[in-house]
């Protein structure tokens, strides 16, 4: 199950560095809802005992792995000068993603703790 999003990240990867070298926009769409669709799949893996729901959630998670798109469009989009300073931008605001999720979570695990099953 773990194994599902690296494997298609390393996909999508190549197929975005094609793709938006015709269109950024179509691309992070996609990228988008495959993230959407991905957590909302994964998310009913264990209401509906699901190791299918599951596996397929982890693999279009890694299909919504927009740093390729992201990273491409900051080589294309800046100068060699500004690089630097818009990738530490890009990092910077991944990394504080990365923390506020479990933040989050840990916030609404104290306001709405009750005996739940999938809660």
């Amino acid at each position: 199950i773990i194994g599902m999003t690296p494997i298609a990240a390393l996909a999508s990867t190549l197929l975005y560095s094609w793709w938006t070298s015709y269109s950024y926009k179509a691309a992070l769409i996609f990228a988008s809802c495959c993230s959407i669709l991905g957590n909302v799949l994964y998310a009913l893996g264990l209401p509906c005992n699901s190791i299918y729901l599951l596996m397929i959630g982890r693999l279009l998670n890694g299909f919504g792995s927009a740093r390729a798109i992201n990273r491409r469009y900051i080589a294309d989009s800046f100068s060699r000068d500004e690089r630097t300073a818009a990738s530490a931008a890009f990092v910077t605001a991944g990394a504080l993603g990365m923390a506020a999720g479990p933040a989050i979570a840990a916030i609404l695990d104290v306001v709405t703790s009750n005996d739940s099953v999938y809660w």
